[in-house]
């Protein structure tokens, strides 16, 4: 694997790891928002409440482009 393979245009999954505490309410729709901001310019997000799917998730091959933080506190 060379050193810029990880940008290749085919790794299209972008994992968003957020924060379960805010599942629900205005911080939910910004999840849920930017997910959908991201499908529709070409990427595939996979939303993930908890690590354990996150890990899962990442396991299963390696298209990924990128892996996001939505902490809910600014993060």
């Amino acid at each position: 694997m060379s050193e810029h393979s990880f940008l290749s245009a085919d790794r299209t999954r972008v994992a968003i790891l957020a924060n379960p505490k805010a599942g629900s309410g205005k911080r939910a729709r910004i999840v849920e928002q930017l997910a959908y901001a991201l499908k529709h310019r070409g990427f595939h997000p996979v939303v993930c409440w908890e690590r354990e799917r996150l890990s899962d998730e990442l396991a299963r091959d390696d298209q990924w482009r990128c892996a996001v933080a939505a902490g809910g506190d600014g993060t």
